[in-house]
């Protein structure tokens, strides 16, 4: 009920603001070309967010497949993943698609790959760290979250894997999202949509071999792996379509995140095998001790993505922006 009644109220909010520009009227649908072509681009974008779906309705039959507690762990977990994405990726990707958009509007298509090569090298040097410390601290997180009542210690257990399955995935999914931008602004919904099925067409029997072999973690880790894949397809696709998508110094700006992580977890490792302290205090201790070693590591090797995050947060006034 009171989920019904948020989006009550927030429909009545934007209904509020949007008629400032446009109102609802009764449309002509069979006459109306706009309407036809948009209905169009919506039909396989319904089945693109329907195969979706059924990935997680398959992975919670999986899971039940391991016994009892396996399914509520794969949700509980999934949440955590499902709030990173939420805050950070969706928000990027809502901003991206509408730059992508009006450069392909423009026909301003390096424009298009210079916005898509920074965006791609500024989102890696904010969810690869985010994904190890997801992985390192997955209990840790778990714990805090849901560590209380009749939340056994199986059920830490089973929740910790599956988190940290899913945390492998984090970076590959804000890839995989603003690649499937582009797409949209190209309205190659189609594309996206059989991009889509390939995704799920890899993590079924994917998440069925590793349920085997690892359990809980296999079924999470087998949706990192499909978005992975999917995220490579879709690069390879925009590369011949467009051309120069990616090139060296791209993949070397998305991988140097990777050095700085292992790097800023070797003092978090040390320090973890030694507290014992209160669970939230070692948490954000420990988390603080990685971000400044990370954001140490960056600032004076003068890496220039790090420093463009750095201008955009007016952190650092003085460095140019790119």
């Amino acid at each position: 009920l009171g989920t019904m009644i948020f989006f009550v109220v927030e429909d009545c909010f934007l209904l509020w603001q949007v008629k400032k520009y446009v109102w609802i009227c009764k449309p002509n649908i069979i006459n109306n070309k706009k309407i036809r072509e948009l209905i169009k681009l919506w039909i396989p974008l319904f089945f693109s967010n329907s195969v979706i779906q059924l990935n997680a309705i398959v992975d919670k039959a999986i899971a039940t497949s391991l016994g009892d507690g396996n399914v509520a762990a794969l949700s509980y977990s999934h949440f955590v993943f499902t709030s990173i994405h939420s805050i950070i990726v969706m928000n990027i990707c809502t901003v991206s698609l509408t730059c992508f958009t009006v450069y392909i509007v423009e026909d301003n298509y390096p424009k298009l790959v210079e916005s898509f090569q920074s965006i791609i090298s500024i989102l890696s040097y904010i969810m690869i760290p985010i994904s190890a410390l997801c992985v390192i601290e997955a209990e840790s997180i778990v714990k805090v979250l849901y560590g209380r009542g009749a939340f056994s210690e199986m059920s830490i257990l089973l929740t910790t894997n599956a988190l940290i399955g899913y945390s492998f995935g984090i970076a590959f999914v804000s890839i995989r999202d603003v690649t499937m931008q582009i797409l949209y602004a190209m309205k190659k919904n189609m594309i996206a949509m059989i991009n889509g099925v390939i995704g799920v067409v890899i993590n079924i029997p994917l998440s069925i071999i590793l349920a085997k072999k690892i359990g809980i973690l296999g079924i999470a880790l087998a949706d990192s792996i499909a978005y992975l894949l999917v995220a490579i397809i879709v690069c390879i696709y925009l590369n011949e379509r467009v051309g120069h998508f990616y090139n060296l110094q791209t993949i070397v700006q998305s991988l140097l995140p990777v050095l700085f992580t292992a790097i800023s977890l070797i003092p978090v490792i040390m320090i973890k095998l030694h507290l014992n302290n209160c669970l939230i205090l070692n948490l954000c201790f420990e988390s603080g001790i990685f971000i400044f070693f990370y954001v140490a590591i960056s600032i004076s090797t003068k890496n220039e993505t790090f420093l463009k995050i750095l201008k955009y947060l007016n952190l650092r006034k003085n460095e140019p922006a790119r």
